[in-house]
């Protein structure tokens, strides 16, 4: 049931809350390569990762390891995709800093996580700081990465305050001759 799963991802935050914040990252990331090394896939990993961000210091100390260039998992730097999205309504210049960071980081990876970190945030309220991050990652030349962007600013676009600056944005979009990202800019 819904309360019992509730009840189990309370009891494995506690669990690994209880020790300190670097302690936490370093036995999170454990715990996503313990599981594919198994072959094991983490279903309702966003959802244990997003209640851990709650904590603004386990947050931050997350996406920092996430953005240190460091060998680990695809899966776990996707995580990033939680980091931005926690972080934009937790602190808004601070997910500024690590959108713009995570858009240029040497792993496409992270930035992928970013850009879906954008798609599933609620854009439609748009804030200031939406902007700068929006205008980098749109400018990676990664094709994933402006698709979620795009489809981000589907919603973007809805923000009364931030319309005019939405079509620029996807207006000044590279797509070249990418088939998928003229659908999604059609989609605006």
């Amino acid at each position: 049931t819904d309360t019992r799963r509730q009840q189990q991802l309370e009891k494995a935050v506690a669990k690994i809350a209880s020790v300190p914040v670097q302690d936490q990252v370093r036995r999170l990331e454990e715990m996503y390569s313990q599981g594919s090394l198994h072959g094991i896939e983490l279903r309702g990993g966003n959802e244990f990762v997003a209640t851990l961000c709650n904590n603004p210091t386990f947050l931050v100390a997350l996406g920092n390891h996430l953005l240190s260039d460091h060998n680990c998992l695809h899966s776990f730097k996707f995580l990033m995709q939680v980091v931005l999205g926690k972080m934009r309504s937790h602190d808004p210049n601070g997910y500024e800093e690590m959108g713009v960071a995570s858009a240029h980081h040497p792993d496409v990876n992270v930035t992928r996580g970013a850009a879906a970190g954008l798609f599933s945030s609620d854009l439609k309220q748009g804030i200031t700081q939406d902007v700068i991050v929006l205008s980098e990652l749109l400018a990676h030349e990664d094709p994933f990465t402006k698709r979620n962007c795009l489809s981000a600013l589907r919603f973007f676009v809805r923000s009364e305050r931030f319309v005019h600056i939405a079509i620029e944005l996807a207006l000044a979009a590279d797509i070249d001759s990418n088939e998928k990202l003229a659908d999604e800019l059609c989609e605006i």
